[in-house]
C-alpha cells in the first residue's frame, strides 16, 4: 500500500521483496531487494535479506558481497555477523568465521554467536573450547537445542557415559526432529564402552 503513495519507499519495496521471499518467488524478491538499495544504499536490511537468499539459494559469493555489506553499516546488528559467520563456516573459512562470531558476542552475548563458535572450535578440534562456548549459548537460552547437542557431542567425544544422552535429550524438547541427533543417539546407545563414538 505504501509503495501506491511512494515508489521510492525503500523499506516498503525490501518488504515486498520478504512477502515475495515467503511465497518462493525468489527473483521477484531479489529485484525488490535491489530496488530498495537503489534507493537508500547504506539500509542494511535489503542487503542481509538479499545475502540470506542468495546464501540460501547456494550463491556463496553474492551472499558474501551483500553479508559484507550489511555488517559494515550497522555492526551492532546481531543478525549480520551471525550470518555472515555461517557463510564462512559453511565454506569452511574459520578464521573468518570465528572472527564474525567474536564480534557479536562482543556486541552483545547471545546464543547464536555462541554457537556459531562452538561449531567453529569443533571444527578446529578444539573440544574444550567449543563446549565452553555451547555452555554459554545454554545459559543465554535453555531451550536452545543446538547448544544442547553440541553439548551432546563433546561429552560423548570426551567419553562421559550419561551427559550426551541428557544434553541430546534436553535438545530434543526444541527440536524433535533433528535427525543428524538422533543418529548421534542411536550410535552412543549401541557403544555402551568407554570408546570415543566421534
Amino acid at each position: 500500500m505504501s509503495l501506491q503513495i511512494n515508489p521510492n519507499d525503500s523499506i516498503a519495496l525490501n518488504n515486498l521483496g520478504l512477502v515475495y521471499a515467503k511465497k518462493k518467488e525468489y527473483k521477484k524478491a531479489a529485484y525488490y531487494f535491489r530496488q530498495a538499495m537503489l534507493r537508500k544504499p547504506d539500509y542494511t536490511d535489503p542487503h542481509f535479506n538479499l545475502g540470506s537468499l542468495d546464501m540460501d539459494l547456494k550463491k556463496y559469493e553474492a551472499a558474501e558481497r551483500q553479508l559484507r555489506a550489511a555488517v559494515a553499516p550497522s555492526p551492532l546488528i546481531l543478525s549480520c555477523p551471525n550470518k555472515l559467520g555461517k557463510l564462512y563456516l559453511k565454506e569452511g573459512r574459520l578464521s573468518q568465521a570465528e572472527r564474525e562470531f567474536s564480534r557479536s558476542v562482543v556486541v552483545d552475548p547471545n546464543f547464536e554467536g555462541y554457537n556459531g563458535l562452538g561449531d567453529v572450535y569443533w571444527k578446529e578440534r578444539k573440544p574444550a573450547q567449543a563446549e565452553r562456548c555451547f555452555a554459554l549459548a545454554v545459559a543465554i537460552d535453555p531451550f536452545d537445542a543446538h547448544g544442547h547437542f553440541g553439548l551432546g557431542k563433546v561429552a560423548a567425544f570426551d567419553g562421559r557415559r550419561a551427559e550426551p544422552l541428557k544434553e541430546y535429550a534436553e535438545g530434543f524438547q526444541a527440536d524433535p526432529n533433528n535427525r543428524e541427533a538422533r543418529t548421534t543417539v542411536q550410535r552412543l546407545r549401541l557403544h555402551a564402552t568407554n570408546e570415543k563414538v566421534f
